[in-house]
């Protein structure tokens, strides 16, 4: 079975040779890598050419002008990745980072999720975080996706929203799909990682194989951090996914008024509360204009603010913590 893997890089060439490696090494070898070059450093392109020149699996999707648009943060996401997903020929997909790392048995365990369950439709490993270099006294310990080997995927993403993350949490991308899936699906939206979760996932069984690790780098230079800290927390991105995927007529067709109201109810909850906490940490941090932008983005704005109390009443050291970390840092 033909794998498909998806990199986004951009100006890390020393964490492309680490991923290289750590893909290479699979013992599955049936496998593409489409690298999406977004504009990239004179050093990763001349990488990027060493690697297509080494082996015939290496496709490229070339940018010369760097997709990213600070007016639209998470878009250029959607737009290179639906670009790669043309090239595509496996009957899996999956998206990694240019930062992260896979253990060896990582594409055979989700083959063998897929084959062993006709009704599976997504696949997904644990992920485990590591700070600095990728060491064993670096990884950090497993608290949560304490789930069974299959599940039905509507089950996992409404107790995921409901706030039972030791079933479910991940740092990013982490589910392998079928292309065909993806093409049905309209390619991949801005908000990909709500995508996966809530318009992709619960239509059909989860596989987990826990003994399938994703190795996810902690570092200062990750995209969510420059985002958060602008303010950008995917609030535009994750009401226009609710809208253009028709997430409750889906969620209602496939399983009914009730279970698609508790659904989409505690879905829109969960994203004021994570608004309101991203709203209270820079506030305290006085960072007026990434506060500004997270309360110009959310629509519900009368719950926005009553969640805003309720956050800051339960912790509020942790958010007077930004404060004195503001002044005496």
């Amino acid at each position: 079975m033909l794998f498909s893997i998806i990199t986004l890089t951009f100006n890390r060439p020393h964490f492309l040779k680490e991923i290289k490696a750590s893909i290479f090494s699979q013992t599955h070898q049936n496998f593409e890598w489409i690298i999406i070059n977004n504009a990239s450093t004179p050093e990763t392109q001349s990488y990027l050419r060493e690697l297509k020149a080494g082996d015939a699996r290496v496709v490229t999707v070339d940018y010369e002008i760097n997709q990213y648009d600070p007016k639209s943060p998470s878009k250029f996401m959607e737009i290179c990745i639906n670009a790669a997903l043309k090239k595509c020929h496996g009957e899996l997909v999956f998206f990694i980072s240019d930062d992260d790392l896979l253990s060896p048995n990582y594409l055979e365990a989700m083959i063998r999720l897929f084959k062993e369950n006709p009704d599976c439709r997504s696949a997904a490993g644990l992920p485990l975080g590591f700070k600095n270099d990728f060491k064993p006294e670096n990884i950090l310990p497993r608290n949560s996706n304490f789930r069974p080997r299959y599940m039905p995927g509507h089950e996992l993403a409404l107790k995921n929203v409901q706030g039972k993350n030791k079933l479910f949490s991940a740092p990013g991308n982490i589910f392998t799909f079928r292309l065909k899936d993806l093409i049905e699906e309209g390619g991949v939206h801005a908000a990909i990682e709500l995508q996966e979760l809530y318009s992709l996932m619960p239509f059909g069984v989860t596989g987990f194989d826990e003994n399938a690790f994703l190795y996810w780098r902690y570092h200062a230079n990750q995209l969510n951090i420059s985002f958060t800290e602008k303010g950008n927390i995917g609030l535009h991105d994750f009401y226009d996914l609710i809208h253009k995927k028709n997430i409750y007529q889906k969620w209602q067709t496939k399983f009914g008024n009730e279970t698609a109201k508790t659904f989409i109810d505690s879905l829109m909850e969960d994203n004021i509360k994570r608004a309101a906490q991203n709203f209270l940490l820079a506030l305290f941090a006085l960072n007026i204009k990434a506060a500004g932008n997270i309360f110009s983005e959310t629509h519900e704005k009368l719950s926005f603010l009553i969640s805003c109390f309720g956050q800051f009443f339960i912790n509020p050291r942790n958010y007077l913590a930004q404060t004195k970390k503001k002044f005496f840092t």
